[in-house]
């Protein structure tokens, strides 16, 4: 036992004060690394099945994610990072003939029947005898004048498409290749005879179906060239005017077209062929 002065015990006070306080501070954080060890060997017991969780490309941090009840894993991705749907969804058709088609076309003409089959021309052939007959009972067509008088109509449009299509046999604006394939006389009387259906049923077909005069062979046609042709990646929807004054609910008059009468369509084009 010594006794100190007051100096001398203010300094032994102020020592064991900065011991005490290490010690404290030492136990602590042993305390707190020991906790954190026990909750994590804790965490790992109650979940040994769970899935190490995703990380990020490139950051090395976790992704955030979610299970739904339905088990839906939803997971939290940077953006502009590929996902595998994205790249899953992405167009990987070659655009152009299909298969199917490819094998049917030897020629020019078994290409034009991989749009218009022989199935089409004959239901045409068929319906348009039917209808000349009513006042011409002789009448009769063969399947290859209609393909002959189909012919014409693509010649006219890409040679003379201006003017009335009777004066591809006059002479100030002949055009060989028409007079040579089938006579003007002819040509007219199948079109005035031309006939897409049954016109004995089609007053009733029509309550249903406003396009009935033509619906059959319209619908036939869509589905062959949907059937030979793959479209490439770029389209848009297009509209076009057919010219006719027809009678029918559905003819316009657009004041800003050249034809100013038509039947409106809509047709999903390919950017690449047009």
């Amino acid at each position: 036992r010594k006794n100190l002065s007051t100096q001398q015990a203010l300094a032994w006070l102020q020592e064991m004060d900065k011991a005490d306080s290490d010690e404290r501070e030492i136990s602590f954080v042993q305390q707190a690394t020991d906790t954190s060890s026990e909750e994590s060997e804790r965490e790992t017991e109650q979940e040994p099945n769970m899935p190490p969780r995703k990380m990020h490309h490139g950051t090395g941090k976790p992704c955030l994610s979610q299970t739904a009840n339905n088990g839906t894993v939803w997971v939290e991705e940077d953006i502009g990072m590929p996902s595998a749907v994205a790249n899953h969804l992405c167009f990987t058709a070659q655009a152009g003939p299909t298969e199917s088609a490819k094998r049917k076309i030897t020629s020019l003409l078994q290409s034009f029947l991989c749009l218009l089959d022989v199935g089409m021309l004959q239901t045409i052939r068929d319906c348009t005898v039917h209808q000349a007959r009513r006042t011409e009972p002789d009448w009769n067509l063969a399947i290859h004048e209609l393909v002959a008088f189909i012919s014409i109509l693509f010649v006219r449009a890409i040679m003379c498409p201006v003017g009335a299509i009777v004066d591809c046999w006059s002479e100030s604006f002949l055009v060989p290749v028409i007079k040579e394939t089938m006579p003007r006389d002819r040509f007219i009387s199948i079109m005035q005879h031309l006939r897409f259906d049954d016109k004995d049923t089609r007053e009733e077909r029509v309550k249903t179906d406003k396009f009935a005069a033509i619906s059959h062979i319209w619908t036939r046609f869509i589905k062959n060239c949907a059937e030979s042709f793959t479209p490439g990646e770029h389209m848009t929807i297009d509209e076009q005017l057919f010219p006719t004054k027809v009678r029918c609910p559905f003819t316009q008059y657009i004041a800003t077209k050249t034809d100013n009468f038509g039947i409106k369509f809509w047709m999903a084009t390919n950017l690449e062929t047009k």
